[in-house]
């Protein structure tokens, strides 16, 4: 994983084992080496991206007849293309794959300033 793409408040993999949110990235210059959440950046994975994690989020899918392929919050529509890759798109402009929930976090932060909120599932 690349530290690049992390913010503090990303969910990750961390230790191979359970799902953390990111509260502390560090560079160690002695070392050359990033640290998340005093891990070293090869212990750290995103998590693939899922309908259950979307739920998490806040997104609905959408039961229309002729849409079955979106996810809709408040702000957002994700839509799944032909390969089942949730893919965001700017206007006309070429789509983005969105495939780790911290990729969705980022994107979502970037276009409205607020992080998504996550909400335990039953």
């Amino acid at each position: 994983m690349d530290a690049r793409n992390l913010r503090i408040g990303n969910w990750v993999v961390i230790d191979g084992s359970k799902e953390e949110i990111c509260d502390n990235i560090m560079f160690d210059y002695d070392e050359g080496a990033w640290y998340i959440d005093n891990r070293h950046i090869t212990l750290v994975k995103p998590i693939p991206l899922t309908e259950e994690w979307l739920l998490r989020f806040g997104f609905k899918r959408e039961k229309e007849e002729h849409i079955n392929n979106q996810y809709r919050n408040n702000r957002m529509i994700l839509e799944l293309d032909v390969n089942d890759k949730l893919t965001y798109s700017f206007g006309d402009a070429d789509s983005v794959a969105v495939i780790y929930v911290n990729q969705l976090q980022n994107l979502y932060f970037a276009l409205t300033g607020e992080e998504l909120e996550f909400n335990k599932l039953n």
